[in-house]
């Protein structure tokens, strides 16, 4: 809805009827009931829904990849660790 509200169709619907206070323009709940809001037909919202859906799938997927890279990368990190260690108590 924002940026609905500030493309140049809808500043001209408004331009008309807004009342000025204090310098500022402003619109009443009429106004912005009797606007019409463009939607795409319905195919179309539901075409939208579907992808992004599938773009929501892949961004869940990424982030449990990630998750799972961070977990390995972890867990090398204290084996590295850990045998570094080890093999200095043995030189002891």
């Amino acid at each position: 809805m924002n940026i609905l509200f500030q493309t140049r169709e809808i500043r001209k619907t408004f331009e008309g009827d807004a009342k000025q206070t204090c310098g500022q323009a402003s619109v009443n709940q009429v106004q912005i009931e009797n606007l019409l809001i463009p939607l795409p037909p319905l195919n179309e919202q539901k075409r939208i829904v579907e992808k992004v859906e599938q773009l929501m799938g892949l961004c869940d997927e990424l982030e449990e990849k990630l998750r799972k890279s961070q977990e390995d990368s972890e867990k090398l990190m204290e084996t590295v660790v850990r045998g570094l260690l080890e093999g200095a108590a043995t030189k002891i």
